[in-house]
């Protein structure tokens, strides 16, 4: 039974009870006033009156809280048994950001600065080898100063060196909502580690820019770039997620330079590439985020053709497969900046390049229906295939184009027309009657011009 004073109380011959400010199974907390220079502080107190083992944990907790000293760590400024009770003496809070997400859900850069400060705390406490293991906003404390800091190290515990675990073997320790998975199996206590942090952390980020108690997460509620980062954080299996609370920062800050695209388009791109291909993972896909990966690629052309280029080379041909059955309008721009660059430059990339090329723009032309971006594709797997010689590659331009239909020949047709100089290679390898008759046309027109070169 946790002790109780009245207001006025004086405790230790140091402190002035004030009000009662908070309660929970073990203790109480109360604002207090330090008698020898009248500061109002906050002190917990417990009785651990014939219990052994709740006195250890309460003074296990005092020797976490002295480890770190960090300003989003919350301090110990004194502690003592007196009474049968032990007291620890902390900073005062005026309130917490559980009680602040409402506002925050509004206000999103205050949300990801105050987010920030909770994993700058997190961060300390692992770098001092202590795992918290139930952060959430009810746990981080808003000071007089304007300080966030983590509080609450009752069932925090020191790395794999803590040879002193207070926790039964079947323990589950946290609160629910908040608890990663491996936190609820049997000897959960042990098993979790600075990951499980990172779960809580991720959970901890949803309720700030939502307001929603994150027992059940929606996060088409959070903006895009935010969710591949929510969604990584809480994975399930401890091993797919961030592995240190300094990786879940880089991904965060990474957003928050995204968010200017005119200062970082790079940034945005990336971030929205793994947003698309974590959603693929799962079989998913948002039409509106694949245009926007694609409005992004296209940008990065504009930067210079080499920082395109290589950005559109880390879209998975899967990627492009859905583009171009869901925005083919959008993926056809972004291609035809594509093809520019390949034209000018794919001839001093290495030869197996251009199967690469082939093998994506196949992706392409298998899962599009749109004209333009299928004579697109085409475009690109015949420059590729020529500028460095593949014949592989020049074997999947040749299968494709004799897949086209009757209705998109014209715009082939218009394309090899343009690409004269490219087609005249491969066109000898296409036997009479394999084409759409107006694809044929050019085929044949292409031979007579290869004839002559020859000549």
């Amino acid at each position: 039974m946790a002790m109780l004073f009245n207001p006025g109380s004086i405790v230790d011959k140091k402190y002035q009870v004030v009000k009662q400010i908070g309660r929970g199974s073990v203790g109480t907390v109360y604002e207090v006033k330090r008698l020898s220079d009248k500061v109002n502080l906050a002190m917990k107190i417990v009785d651990v009156f014939g219990d052994d083992k709740l006195k250890r944990r309460i003074e296990r907790e005092i020797r976490i809280m002295k480890k770190v000293t960090h300003p989003n760590v919350i301090r110990i400024l004194d502690y003592a048994e007196a009474d049968d009770a032990i007291y620890i003496i902390m900073p005062l809070a005026v309130g917490n950001l559980a009680a602040e997400a409402g506002s925050m859900a509004m206000d999103h850069p205050q949300a990801f600065e105050a987010f920030e400060k909770v994993c700058l705390g997190a961060h300390a406490m692992h770098e001092a080898g202590i795992f918290h293991r139930d952060i959430k906003p009810a746990n981080c404390l808003r000071l007089k100063n304007g300080t966030i800091a983590i509080s609450d190290m009752g069932i925090a515990r020191f790395d794999e060196r803590d040879t002193e675990t207070l926790t039964t073997t079947n323990a589950s320790l946290g609160t629910a909502a908040y608890m990663a998975p491996e936190q609820c199996e049997p000897g959960g206590a042990k098993l979790a580690d600075g990951r499980a942090d990172v779960f809580q952390l991720g959970k901890t980020l949803y309720q700030l820019l939502t307001g929603d108690f994150p027992m059940y997460m929606d996060l088409n509620k959070v903006p895009v770039g935010v969710r591949h980062i929510i969604s990584k954080a809480t994975q399930r299996a401890k091993e797919n997620r961030y592995q240190t609370v300094a990786e879940l920062m880089d991904a965060v800050r990474l957003y928050l330079t995204s968010i200017d695209s005119k200062k970082n388009i790079k940034a945005s791109f990336e971030n929205v590439r793994l947003a698309v291909t974590e959603l693929a993972a799962q079989g998913r896909y948002k039409p509106e985020l694949l245009a926007e990966l694609f409005v992004y690629a296209s940008a990065l052309f504009d930067e210079g053709w080499s920082a395109g280029l290589n950005a559109f080379d880390t879209i998975e041909p899967r990627i492009l497969g859905l583009g171009a059955q869901q925005v083919p309008e959008q993926l056809a721009e972004t291609l035809k900046r594509y093809i520019k660059v390949i034209e000018d430059h794919v001839g001093s990339y290495p030869f197996e390049y251009a199967e690469g090329v082939a093998r994506r723009m196949n992706q392409v032309f298998n899962n599009s229906e749109y004209p333009e971006l299928r004579a697109l594709s085409l475009e690109a797997t015949l420059i590729g295939a020529v500028s460095l010689n593949r014949f592989a590659a020049m074997d999947t331009f040749a299968a494709n184009l004799k897949k086209v239909k009757d209705d998109e020949a014209l715009a082939v047709a218009e394309m090899l027309k343009r690409q004269m100089g490219f087609y005249i290679v491969v066109a000898p390898q296409i036997d009479d009657g394999e084409l759409s008759m107006m694809v044929d046309e050019v085929r044949k027109e292409a031979i007579k011009k290869a004839s002559k070169k020859v000549k």
